[in-house]
């Protein structure tokens, strides 16, 4: 997280990031650029109440720094330490003073200010009107009142969930909502699962939400995804894993950089997630004790993890280096720890980081490893407050069994 006076020229010359940076002003504390893909955001930043709030200004070519500054420490961190979010508040003569001399700050404010919020959607039912009483709803019209008054969903999850129903059933736009009928659904949901189960399970989900909320509105009666196979919603493809792991392992010891060899190796050694290694610092590794903690798993339990003498080599090889300050697995790009792995490829297939955690646990079942110490170590919920932060020695033993399995797997494989 990079720290410094946030001007036009320094924002100018920034570069846009496959992962998010943050940029915090040294001028103003709670001001804050975010530099992702294709955009730079200014935004306003502060605890109130114990809860950190974070309230978005601008892109930062739609707006200037010194106009977001200004917003910034005259309106929005005042408002929001004070314990209001500026979000909840409607447009007041105070607004209209802050904003006289500044067309550019009035834009942005108000794109803030709730009442703007409730203004933009009015726009969009007059652009798109709804059916007049006695005219039948089409699935277009239905899908229109779900994607900007049904759902909560970012805009563009949204804008993906439009694009899957325009892919899949072009033809439901067209026709009324109410003569879909259960029917049509079951025969889409076959066509597309003879396919690819996973893209039939994401069509289905959207249209069974757009259905409830036509249904909530009274548009039907009857949602008509009740008609697919009982469970269809739990119906996954087989869980992807490596199985050749010696090739894997080969073409891991291929890759120039130490840093992404290590941390597949460390991720098939342990089967942890990819976060929980790619943060990992050195302030969290034991290598005498054989264990790291894990600050920030996915379920928010901070947690010590045993790690095996294969895992505790590779570590120290890195540790003899330790060129990327207190990260274990630093990126030099983002001068922060590395956001992502490569993807391994051996003739037509291909292993994502993730799949090592899947053939981890697979390896550790086909051993005999049982399911209480697998989830200790892979950091499913816990039976008690105690598994959640203490190594047992049981737990210790099936890691080291686990790496040993697949160093025997991997024999012959380094290049």
């Amino acid at each position: 997280m990079p720290h410094a006076k946030i001007t036009q020229a320094y924002v100018d010359g920034l570069p846009f990031s496959d992962a998010t940076i943050w940029h915090h002003d040294t001028e103003l504390a709670g001001f804050n650029l975010a530099v992702g893909k294709r955009t730079r955001t200014f935004y306003a930043a502060s605890e109130t109440q114990g809860r950190f709030l974070r309230v978005k200004i601008g892109r930062s070519d739609l707006v200037r720094v010194n106009v977001a500054r200004d917003l910034a420490r005259n309106v929005l961190l005042p408002e929001i330490r004070a314990g209001v979010d500026p979000r909840t508040k409607h447009w007041s003569q105070d607004d209209d003073a802050r904003t006289a001399m500044s067309q550019e700050a009035r834009t942005a404010l108000r794109a803030i200010r709730f009442q703007e919020k409730v203004e933009r959607k009015a726009r969009v039912l007059r652009d798109d009107p709804r059916p007049q009483p006695g005219q039948v709803e089409t699935f277009a019209q239905t899908w229109h009142e779900y994607r900007h008054f049904g759902s909560k969903a970012k805009s563009s999850t949204l804008t993906e969930y439009e694009r899957t129903l325009k892919v899949h059933v072009p033809d439901w736009f067209e026709r009324a909502t109410v003569e879909i009928t259960p029917q049509d659904v079951l025969t889409t949901w076959r066509r597309l699962s003879r396919s690819s189960v996973v893209t039939a399970k994401a069509l289905m989900r959207v249209v069974s939400a757009v259905m409830h909320d036509a249904q909530r509105r009274e548009v039907i009666t009857r949602v008509p995804t009740t008609s697919l196979p009982k469970g269809w919603s739990t119906v996954i493809r087989n869980p992807k894993r490596i199985k050749d792991v010696f090739h894997w392992w080969r073409e891991v010891d291929r890759i120039d950089d130490l840093y992404s060899k290590s941390a597949l190796k460390v991720l098939l050694l342990t089967g942890l997630r990819v976060g929980e290694v790619l943060s990992l610092r050195w302030e969290d590794v034991d290598l005498d004790a054989a264990k790291i903690y894990v600050r920030d798993p996915k379920r928010g339990l901070p947690r010590d993890v045993a790690i095996s003498t294969w895992t505790v080599r590779q570590l120290k090889r890195l540790h003899e280096i330790k060129s990327g300050g207190f990260w274990v697995f630093p990126s030099h790009a983002h001068k922060g720890y590395r956001q992502k792995l490569p993807t391994i490829t051996y003739k037509d297939q291909k292993w994502r980081p993730k799949d090592t955690r899947n053939e981890w646990d697979s390896i550790a079942t086909e051993i005999g490893i049982p399911h209480a110490q697998r989830a200790a170590q892979m950091g499913h919920a816990a039976g008690n407050m105690t598994d959640s932060y203490v190594v047992t020695p049981d737990v210790r033993n099936a890691v080291q069994a686990v790496a040993d399995e697949i160093m025997q797997r991997v024999k012959g494989a380094a290049v």
